[in-house]
């Protein structure tokens, strides 16, 4: 008797932003950036990691510029693809915890042209 396989399916999860992770992410859309700059942003307010497996494929958070005013960023990978509607579901979700959490009445964000 033969035995089904059934595909393991790995799901993404999300952690808080650790340094580390900006080093093991090549991003998508400026591969030559230093990781230093998304430390730096992940610095200024709260942040998170897209996990799959034992990968990050993106992070993202919000740099408090001054108050009631957020600054949205995110750096992702080529694997990100495969997972944009499960993300962007976890970003705005995201979100909107912290402009309630940070009494937030602006949110701003920078979108490259090719990403639109």
């Amino acid at each position: 008797m033969a035995r089904s396989r059934s595909a393991t399916k790995i799901s993404p999860q999300v952690r808080p932003f650790q340094v580390a992770d900006a080093r093991q992410i090549l991003n998508r859309d400026a591969p030559d950036q230093d990781p230093v700059f998304t430390m730096q942003q992940a610095d200024a307010g709260p942040a998170f990691t897209a996990w799959v497996g034992d990968r990050p494929i993106g992070c993202a958070g919000v740099v408090m510029a001054w108050p009631g005013v957020g600054m949205a960023w995110m750096t992702v990978s080529q694997e990100i693809a495969a997972h944009g509607l499960w993300l962007t579901r976890i970003t705005r979700a995201f979100l909107r915890d912290i402009i309630r959490a940070n009494g937030l009445h602006r949110l701003e964000a920078v979108v490259l042209d090719d990403n639109t």
